[in-house]
């Protein structure tokens, strides 16, 4: 759950299917899954899902907050519904949705370099 902001601006809505299908995310999800994408694209939220299809696994990454309150039920209805079908899923590959409304997904700024302790060149020197 996260703060809701005061006045939903319809406009910088970043749909689900907004971008049409994406070369690099090759794994078809069932249509119940799609389904419920589609109901929680319609609850103002903020964040991302993604499914991962290795050949002995499955990972679902997310990050998702949902920005109104009323439809707490409604929107965990849908999470716990994809969880539901994920064992339809078939084949191998990565399908990823996301809806970020308040971040600009098509312009980043430009960075010249990053901080001098963004992430070591070697990460099991961390704590050594």
């Amino acid at each position: 759950m996260g703060d809701v902001p005061t006045l939903e601006d319809k406009s910088r809505l970043h749909s689900y299917f907004e971008d049409g299908k994406d070369p690099d995310e090759n794994l078809e999800l069932p249509h119940e899954i799609m389904e419920e994408l589609a109901r929680i694209n319609q609850i103002h939220h903020t964040g991302c899902i993604i499914f991962e299809a290795l050949p002995n696994h499955l990972k679902i990454h997310s990050y998702l907050k949902l920005l109104n309150p009323r439809k707490q039920a409604a929107f965990r209805a849908s999470l716990d519904r994809i969880l539901h079908h994920v064992g339809k899923i078939q084949g191998h590959g990565v399908s990823g949705f996301m809806k970020l409304p308040y971040k600009n997904t098509r312009r980043f700024t430009h960075l010249e370099r990053k901080a001098e302790h963004f992430y070591p060149r070697n990460p099991k020197e961390i704590g050594a």
